[in-house]
C-alpha cells in the first residue's frame, strides 16, 4: 500500500464514525422533502409558461375565434395550505368521521408523507396538491380503523405513512395520523388520489382548446345536466372517449398501495366516430334503470363518452365496466342507452389500462 492510498484509509475512517447519529434524519429528510417540493413548484411553474406560450401561438390563429371555456384555476392556485412539515408539528388523534358533507365546513385536505424515523410510507412523495373542490372534498372516504371492515385489510404496510391535514373554512388546520383510518389510510389514500385526478380534469379542460374534439372535465359535474333524449337516428358530429380512475370497490382488501393516476382522453377519428352514429342508428335512449347499475358506488362511472351532436348538443354518456354496455346520459341515472359491442370497444378499447 503507497503512502498516498495509506493517508486515504485514514482519511475515510475519520469522517464516517463506527456508530452513526440518526437523531436528525428525520429533520434532514423534511428539509429534503421541502427542497424537493420547491423544485417541483419551479418545475411546474416553468411547464405552464411553456403551455402558455404554445397555446398563445395557435390562438393567435387556427383558435382566434373559438370562445374559451370559463377559467378553472389549478388547485396550486388556490389559498394555500401550509407546508407539510408545519402542518406535521402538531398531530391530533382522529375521533370520529368528519360530519357530512365535508366542503360546509372544510375547504382543503392535503396529504403529506410521513419522512424518515419508523416511517413505511413506500416510493416517492405523494403530489404536491390539496383536495379543494368541494365535489372532491364530498369524495373522500373518512372510514376509520375501529370500522367492522378493518378485519379484511390486505396486506400493506403497517403503522405511521402520512398525515391527513384538514383545513377549515375558518383557515384552522388539524392533522392526523393515517393509522387513524381504516386499513392504515389506504382506502383514504384511494380515494383521495381519485379526487386530485378530477380536479386535474377541470384544470386541463379549462385551458384553450388545442382541438376540435369535446375535452375531458370532470365526471364528477357537468353545466349540461340536463336530461335528454338521444332518439334513434341520433348523429354525433364529433366525440371523444375520456377514461377516469375510479375509486376501488376492493380498496378494503386490496394488497397494493394506492398510486396517483390522471384521467385520459381519446378523440374519435372518423372510422370510431362512424362506429358510434352506426350504433346510434339503430337504437335510442330509454327510461329503463339496467339492474347492474343500481349498486351504489362513490364513483360509479369509469369511461365517459364526451359527444356533440349535428344538432349542436352537447351529450355525455357513463358507465363502468360492471354496467357495460349501458350507458347513462347527461348524468340522468334513470335515462340509459345500450351501445353496440364495437361502439363499446371503441369507448373503452383504447383507454382501458392506465400505464
Amino acid at each position: 500500500m503507497t503512502d498516498l492510498e495509506t493517508r486515504l484509509r485514514d482519511a475515510m475512517h475519520a469522517a464516517v464514525p463506527e456508530q452513526f447519529d440518526t437523531s436528525d434524519l428525520a429533520v434532514a429528510a423534511r428539509r429534503q422533502a421541502i427542497s424537493t417540493r420547491r423544485l417541483r413548484r419551479a418545475a411546474v411553474a416553468t411547464g405552464a409558461a411553456v403551455v402558455v406560450a404554445v397555446v398563445g401561438v395557435g390562438a393567435s390563429g387556427v383558435f382566434r375565434n373559438r370562445a374559451a371555456e370559463p377559467a378553472v384555476p389549478s388547485p396550486s392556485q388556490s389559498r394555500p395550505i401550509n407546508p407539510c412539515p408545519e402542518l406535521q408539528s402538531t398531530i391530533s388523534p382522529l375521533g370520529g368521521v368528519p360530519a357530512s358533507p365535508l366542503s360546509e365546513r372544510a375547504d382543503a385536505v392535503l396529504v403529506c408523507a410521513l419522512v424518515g424515523g419508523d416511517s413505511v410510507w413506500p416510493g416517492s412523495l405523494p403530489p404536491d396538491e390539496a383536495v379543494v373542490r368541494p365535489a372532491t372534498l364530498d369524495l373522500l372516504n373518512w372510514r376509520l380503523a375501529s370500522d367492522p371492515d378493518a378485519k379484511k385489510c390486505g396486506d400493506r404496510p403497517h403503522g405511521p405513512a402520512f398525515t391527513v391535514s384538514v383545513r377549515d373554512r375558518q383557515g384552522q388546520a388539524r392533522t392526523y395520523l393515517n393509522t387513524d383510518l381504516l386499513c392504515d389510510g389506504w382506502v383514504f389514500l384511494d380515494s383521495y388520489y381519485v379526487g386530485l385526478a378530477e380536479q386535474s380534469a377541470d384544470w386541463s379542460a379549462a385551458l384553450p382548446p388545442l382541438d376540435d374534439y369535446p375535452t375531458c372535465p370532470s365526471a364528477l359535474h357537468d353545466p349540461d345536466s340536463n336530461p335528454v333524449e338521444l332518439p334513434k337516428g341520433t348523429v354525433l358530429a364529433s366525440a371523444s372517449s375520456c377514461t377516469y380512475p375510479a375509486i376501488d370497490p376492493l380498496a378494503v382488501t386490496s394488497d397494493t398501495v394506492p398510486t396517483m393516476l390522471y384521467p385520459r382522453r381519446g378523440p374519435f377519428g372518423e372510422r370510431d366516430l362512424a362506429l358510434l352514429n352506426a350504433s346510434l342508428a339503430r337504437t335510442g335512449t330509454t327510461a329503463a334503470l339496467d339492474p347492474g347499475c343500481n349498486a351504489e358506488a362513490h364513483l360509479p362511472l369509469t369511461y365517459v363518452l364526451r359527444a356533440v351532436t349535428t344538432a349542436g348538443q352537447r351529450v355525455w354518456l357513463t358507465s363502468s365496466p360492471q354496467c357495460l354496455p349501458h350507458f347513462h346520459v347527461n348524468g340522468q341515472r334513470h335515462i340509459t342507452i345500450v351501445l353496440d359491442p364495437p361502439a363499446v370497444d371503441a369507448i373503452t378499447g383504447p383507454l382501458d389500462r392506465f400505464p
